[in-house]
Parts: structure tokens; sequence; C-alpha cells
């Protein structure tokens, strides 16, 4: 191989590796964005047989509310997590209280 091919080959594997930090950095703050926008923050919750679920929840009802919201479980397919229902909870924010779980079967739940 020729120096300059080496140069080329060693600056490509070395750009290329930093798009992939850029690309998940942009990822991350654009979920973390949409999560805000849609009212949802994330929470564990850890049941008495020890499994830990992940959560995205909307803001409660006040106790005082005249005008109470249901409650509304949004649960994802196969290989998915929480983060599939952030777009669909934007457009239910404020009429409804929304849980978006991620199954704990699933590999893990997304890192935030």
């Amino acid at each position: 191989m020729q120096p300059k091919h080496l140069f080329l080959f060693i600056l490509c594997t070395v750009f290329l590796n930093g798009c992939e930090d850029a690309a998940r950095w942009a990822y991350d703050n654009g979920l973390s964005m949409e999560k805000s926008r849609a009212g949802l923050e994330d929470q564990t919750l850890t049941t008495a047989d020890g499994i830990e679920w992940h959560l995205l929840v909307s803001e409660p009802q006040n106790e005082e509310s005249t005008d109470p919201k249901e409650t509304v479980l949004l649960i994802h397919g196969f290989s998915a997590d929480s983060s599939n229902w952030i777009r669909f909870a934007n457009e239910l924010e404020g009429d409804f209280v929304l849980w978006c779980l991620t199954c704990p079967a699933t590999d893990k739940p997304p890192a935030h």
C-alpha cells in the first residue's frame, strides 16, 4: 500500500468514527427535545419482584382539577422501546395522562 493511500485510509477512518459520535449526540439531543415538547419525563419503576421498568410519563393532573384526564398506557412493539411513542404523545399532550413504557424483556432501555 502506498503511503498516500494509507494516509487517506487513516484519515477516512478517523472522520467516520467522529461522525458516529456526532450522529449519536444529534440523535440524543433531538430525542430529548421531542420528549420535552411532548411533556414527557423519564422515570424508573422497580416492582416488588425486582424488575426495573423504564417509563416516559406526562405530567399527571392536579388533584383539584375539574376536568379529569384519562390515563393512557402506550406499549411498544417487538424490538422497540418507549421512545417510539414520543411524537404520538406530542399530539395527545394535555388531553391525557400518558405512560409510555419500555418492556423489561427488551435488550436495554435507551441511554438518557
